[in-house]
Order: structure tokens, then sequence, then C-alpha cells
């Protein structure tokens, strides 16, 4: 064998002793494939602050008509540098976080909601961040419900399976 073709061999060997050796994510028993949309959206805006009252119409008007299956939301306190700047601001701002199956295809009603967002509190971006992830619901046992007692002659209750 040629020097270059044993360099080849022996770089392709340990190539695959490599990969072989790295340890992927484990998939979740039961899981589903699924994709997080994070949003991220500024509070303040020239002259005023998005109210608490403001966030619930917009998480009703815009957000539940596009995700009727849920969502989650928090308050959050951040800063960014404006690239044209080079300046830091500081505000208050929410994060909304929307979890979907993997093959569905959610980018529209994503972009909506951030056009929605900027048009509605006159800001200039709202970021977007997407994951894929495995989800599953972890719930509690069914229980049964608690046996019928039903009055007997002799008034002692005697249960009905």
């Amino acid at each position: 064998m040629s020097p270059r073709a044993l360099c080849l061999a022996l770089s392709l060997l340990l190539s695959s002793a490599v990969v072989g050796c790295a340890s992927g994510a484990r998939t979740l028993p039961g899981a589903t494939a699924g994709v997080v949309e994070r949003l991220y959206f500024g509070r303040t805006f020239p002259g005023g602050e998005v109210s608490d009252a403001d966030w619930a119409a917009f998480l009703r008007d815009e957000v539940t008509p596009r995700f009727p299956a849920g969502l989650t939301a928090w308050p959050t306190q951040g800063q960014w540098r404006d690239t044209a700047t080079g300046e830091v601001t500081r505000e208050p701002g929410f994060v909304l976080e929307l979890l979907h199956p993997a093959q569905e295809d959610a980018a529209q009603r994503v972009e909506g909601l951030c056009e929605a967002y900027r048009a509605r509190f006159h800001q200039k971006a709202v970021l977007w961040m997407r994951s894929e992830v495995q989800w599953r619901e972890v719930a509690a046992p069914a229980v049964a419900p608690p046996a019928a007692t039903v009055p007997q002659s002799r008034g002692a209750p005697a249960l009905v399976p």
C-alpha cells in the first residue's frame, strides 16, 4: 500500500472511531419531535410602554387565534445593542414560548405575530429563536373515582363496585 493510501485509510479509520465515540442527544422515551418558537418583545416605545393590559390583549387577539393549543409567557428585563449606533438599551420586555409538532409549519404564523407586535407597539424588531426539541407530557396516573356507598337495611353502608 502506498504511503498516501495508508494515510487516507488511517484518516478514515480515525474519523470513524471519533464519530463512533461521540454521544448524541438521547431520545426521550415516548417523546414527540417538536419545535419551540421563542420570541422576545421589547416593552418600551417612544413616549410609552406596553402595559400588562396591552400585553394581555395582544395575547388574546393575535397569539391565541394563531396558536390555540397554548403558550407560555413571562416578563423579562434585558438589554440589546443597536447595531447602527452602538448604544446599549436596557428595557423590560416579554418572552413568548410556543411549542408545536415538528411537522407543523408555523413560520408564517410566527412571522405574523412579529409584524403585528412591531406595528401595534412601534417596535424596531422582535427577536425570534427556533429550537428543535423532544417533548412528552408527564401526567399523573388516572385515579379511579371513590366507590359509592348504598345504604343497607341494617343501616351499615355497603360498597358498590
